[in-house]
Protein backbone atom coordinates (compact mmCIF):
# COMPACT_ATOMS: atom_id res chain seq x y z
CA UNK A 1 0.00 0.00 0.00
CA UNK A 2 2.93 2.17 1.04
CA UNK A 3 3.95 2.05 -3.16
CA UNK A 4 0.80 3.20 -3.91
CA UNK A 5 0.87 6.51 -1.73
CA UNK A 6 4.41 7.59 -2.98
CA UNK A 7 2.90 6.63 -6.65
CA UNK A 8 0.06 8.90 -6.28
CA UNK A 9 2.19 11.28 -4.85
CA UNK A 10 4.72 11.18 -7.72
CA UNK A 11 1.52 11.33 -10.04
CA UNK A 12 0.79 14.87 -8.98
CA UNK A 13 4.33 16.64 -8.28
CA UNK A 14 6.18 15.37 -11.39
CA UNK A 15 5.62 16.55 -14.88
CA UNK A 16 5.93 13.51 -17.21
CA UNK A 17 4.87 12.64 -20.96
CA UNK A 18 3.04 9.56 -22.09
CA UNK A 19 5.35 7.37 -25.06
CA UNK A 20 3.43 4.71 -26.63
CA UNK A 21 0.44 5.01 -24.81
CA UNK A 22 1.68 3.67 -21.76
CA UNK A 23 5.24 4.32 -21.02
CA UNK A 24 5.91 7.73 -18.50
CA UNK A 25 8.87 9.65 -19.07
CA UNK A 26 9.77 12.77 -17.61
CA UNK A 27 9.17 15.58 -19.52
CA UNK A 28 12.88 17.14 -18.83
CA UNK A 29 15.23 15.93 -21.25
CA UNK A 30 18.08 17.29 -19.13
CA UNK A 31 18.81 17.30 -15.80
CA UNK A 32 18.66 20.91 -14.59
CA UNK A 33 21.96 22.95 -13.75
CA UNK A 34 20.91 22.85 -9.80
CA UNK A 35 20.03 18.87 -10.11
CA UNK A 36 23.88 18.53 -11.62
CA UNK A 37 25.61 20.42 -8.69
CA UNK A 38 23.51 18.74 -6.38
CA UNK A 39 24.42 15.41 -7.41
CA UNK A 40 28.40 16.88 -8.22
CA UNK A 41 28.40 17.54 -4.68
CA UNK A 42 26.69 13.80 -3.84
CA UNK A 43 29.16 11.98 -5.83
CA UNK A 44 32.03 14.14 -3.62
CA UNK A 45 31.15 12.34 -0.91
CA UNK A 46 30.87 9.05 -2.17
CA UNK A 47 34.37 9.49 -4.04
CA UNK A 48 35.60 10.51 -0.66
CA UNK A 49 33.83 7.38 1.43
CA UNK A 50 34.55 4.76 -1.50
CA UNK A 51 37.19 2.89 -3.23
CA UNK A 52 36.80 2.93 -7.10
CA UNK A 53 35.15 0.05 -8.73
CA UNK A 54 32.84 -0.52 -11.16
CA UNK A 55 31.00 -3.39 -14.14
CA UNK A 56 31.82 -3.47 -17.38
CA UNK A 57 28.73 -5.43 -18.82
CA UNK A 58 30.36 -5.36 -22.30
CA UNK A 59 26.81 -6.46 -23.54
CA UNK A 60 26.40 -5.11 -27.01
CA UNK A 61 23.25 -3.14 -27.15
CA UNK A 62 22.00 -3.15 -23.50
CA UNK A 63 25.19 -2.23 -21.38
CA UNK A 64 24.71 -1.90 -18.09
CA UNK A 65 28.00 0.06 -17.07
CA UNK A 66 28.77 1.56 -13.41
CA UNK A 67 31.77 3.28 -11.80
CA UNK A 68 31.64 4.34 -8.34
CA UNK A 69 33.50 7.72 -9.01
CA UNK A 70 31.15 8.38 -12.11
CA UNK A 71 27.75 9.76 -12.62
CA UNK A 72 27.07 6.81 -14.04
CA UNK A 73 26.04 4.60 -11.86
CA UNK A 74 22.37 3.28 -10.63
CA UNK A 75 22.95 3.82 -6.53
CA UNK A 76 19.82 5.64 -4.42
CA UNK A 77 22.94 7.26 -2.54
CA UNK A 78 23.82 9.67 -5.93
CA UNK A 79 20.21 9.41 -6.98
CA UNK A 80 17.68 9.72 -4.44
CA UNK A 81 15.19 11.82 -5.98
CA UNK A 82 13.13 10.37 -8.49
CA UNK A 83 12.80 14.08 -10.12
CA UNK A 84 15.98 13.36 -11.62
CA UNK A 85 15.06 9.96 -13.17
CA UNK A 86 14.50 9.55 -16.74
CA UNK A 87 11.37 7.33 -15.59
CA UNK A 88 10.33 9.40 -12.42
CA UNK A 89 7.49 7.23 -11.75
CA UNK A 90 9.57 4.06 -11.31
CA UNK A 91 11.25 3.95 -8.27
CA UNK A 92 12.93 0.97 -8.56
CA UNK A 93 14.34 1.74 -12.08
CA UNK A 94 16.56 4.43 -11.09
CA UNK A 95 18.34 5.98 -14.60
CA UNK A 96 19.23 9.43 -14.22
CA UNK A 97 18.72 12.27 -16.60
CA UNK A 98 21.44 13.36 -18.93
CA UNK A 99 22.95 16.63 -17.56
CA UNK A 100 26.45 17.70 -17.22
CA UNK A 101 29.67 16.07 -17.76
CA UNK A 102 30.79 13.16 -15.41
CA UNK A 103 34.32 13.71 -13.44
CA UNK A 104 35.82 11.10 -15.01
CA UNK A 105 35.32 11.96 -18.77
CA UNK A 106 38.91 13.04 -19.85
CA UNK A 107 37.92 15.49 -22.36
CA UNK A 108 38.89 19.07 -21.70
CA UNK A 109 35.31 20.32 -21.66
CA UNK A 110 33.11 18.01 -22.42
CA UNK A 111 29.22 19.25 -23.16
CA UNK A 112 27.06 15.98 -21.77
CA UNK A 113 26.94 12.59 -20.20
CA UNK A 114 27.88 9.57 -22.31
CA UNK A 115 31.76 9.24 -21.43
CA UNK A 116 32.00 6.12 -21.84
CA UNK A 117 35.24 5.97 -24.79
CA UNK A 118 36.28 9.07 -23.17
CA UNK A 119 36.49 7.76 -19.39
CA UNK A 120 39.01 7.21 -17.08
CA UNK A 121 37.63 4.28 -15.41
CA UNK A 122 36.45 1.84 -18.57
CA UNK A 123 39.43 2.93 -20.58
CA UNK A 124 42.05 1.90 -18.21
CA UNK A 125 43.09 4.91 -16.87
CA UNK A 126 42.71 4.61 -13.51
CA UNK A 127 42.13 8.35 -12.05
CA UNK A 128 43.58 8.88 -8.09
CA UNK A 129 40.93 10.19 -5.54
CA UNK A 130 42.33 13.65 -5.54
CA UNK A 131 42.33 14.04 -8.92
CA UNK A 132 38.35 13.12 -9.39
CA UNK A 133 37.80 15.38 -6.20
CA UNK A 134 39.57 18.19 -7.79
CA UNK A 135 37.92 17.47 -11.44
CA UNK A 136 34.34 17.69 -9.32
CA UNK A 137 35.26 21.09 -7.52
CA UNK A 138 36.27 21.94 -11.03
CA UNK A 139 32.57 20.97 -12.74
CA UNK A 140 31.12 22.75 -9.50
CA UNK A 141 32.76 25.70 -10.08
CA UNK A 142 31.54 25.93 -13.86
CA UNK A 143 28.18 25.88 -13.12
CA UNK A 144 28.39 28.77 -10.61
CA UNK A 145 29.39 31.05 -13.18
Amino acid sequence: MKKKKNYDQLEKTLPFKTLDGMTRVNVLNKLPADRYVVALKRLRTIVEKQDLNGYDSRCIGNAKNECSWGLCQQNKNLWPDPQDYVWPHDSDRIQPLDGGACPLDWRDDPEESGCFHTCWFFQGKKPTREDVLNRIEELVDRERL
